[in-house]
């Protein structure tokens, strides 16, 4: 992807934000990490425990491709952590639990999937289904309605059922390389049409390719979002900010074994 020239440096003041890291995250309590011991009850949040987050990209059948996971893999994944007990919760439950006091169940994981694929619908949503697990759908934009991209009413039907479509902003730039006025129109302008079109709130958001720096962790902030994930790796934990959130790469022909040991490894 061609990346637009600069017209000035991003710096936190062009953007009229607190060069004080201490300000990203003031308003939010530390609580107490949770022991290791699986629970049979909801986790509080005095029990908080650490909860893996999944992230892929496409699921079909591409070669010599690891972002695309393929079906057959997919479904193995999910049948693995079905039988293993563990329930798919939304960003805004993990969100709530650990820096709200909110709760979650029993073995808590997240599923998400960046950009937008058409077979995130075609091929993802089913599988989901029939394991009775839902999604987060991170969404380029400017993607909606192109060539191997879902279509709104492809977003709305995963909308209403269950699934929660969420920012990635219009284009999926380099965020850190952009300047302040294209960074502030990449996450406002992507948030405001899904919102608009979706008639619900967006406020989680992932850094294209995993790119971020100060300015841009400030910027995310100020436009709205609750929480931002990346594509570092380890489980979501409340020790760790909501603009730094972490995540677990899935990726093709990685096995179970090595899915496993993701799933029992938060610093894996």
């Amino acid at each position: 992807m061609k990346i637009p020239q600069n017209s000035s440096p991003m710096t936190m003041s062009s953007l009229g934000l607190s060069t004080n890291p201490s300000t990203i995250n003031s308003s939010y309590e530390i609580l107490p990490e949770e022991s290791a011991n699986n629970r049979s009850k909801p986790v509080s949040a005095a029990e908080h425990q650490a909860v893996p987050i999944l992230y892929y990209h496409s699921v079909m059948l591409e070669v010599g491709n690891e972002i695309r996971m393929p079906p057959d893999q997919f479904e193995a994944q999910m049948a693995y952590l079905k039988d293993k007990g563990y329930q798919s919760v939304s960003l805004d439950q993990l969100y709530q639990a650990q820096y709200r006091g909110g709760t979650l169940p029993p073995k808590p994981f997240v599923i998400t999937f960046d950009d937008g694929y058409a077979d995130n619908y075609t091929t993802a949503f089913p599988i989901l289904k029939k394991y009775g697990f839902t999604a987060t759908i991170f969404m380029v934009s400017s993607y909606i309605n192109g060539e191997d991209f879902m279509s709104w009413p492809q977003l709305k039907e995963l909308a209403a059922n269950g699934w929660d479509i969420e920012g990635h902003t219009v284009n999926h730039p380099y965020l850190s390389k952009q300047d302040a006025t294209t960074v502030l129109s990449e996450l406002r302008s992507s948030k405001e049409l899904l919102e608009r079109e979706l008639e619900r709130p967006v406020e989680f958001f992932a850094y294209p390719y995993g790119d971020y720096n100060t300015p841009v962790v400030l910027a995310v902030r100020n436009t709205g979002y609750l929480m931002a994930v990346t594509t570092e790796r380890g489980w979501a934990n409340h020790n760790t900010d909501s603009w730094h959130v972490h995540r677990v790469y899935c990726y093709a022909n990685m096995g179970l074994n090595e899915f496993s040991r993701r799933l029992h490894n938060p610093n894996y």
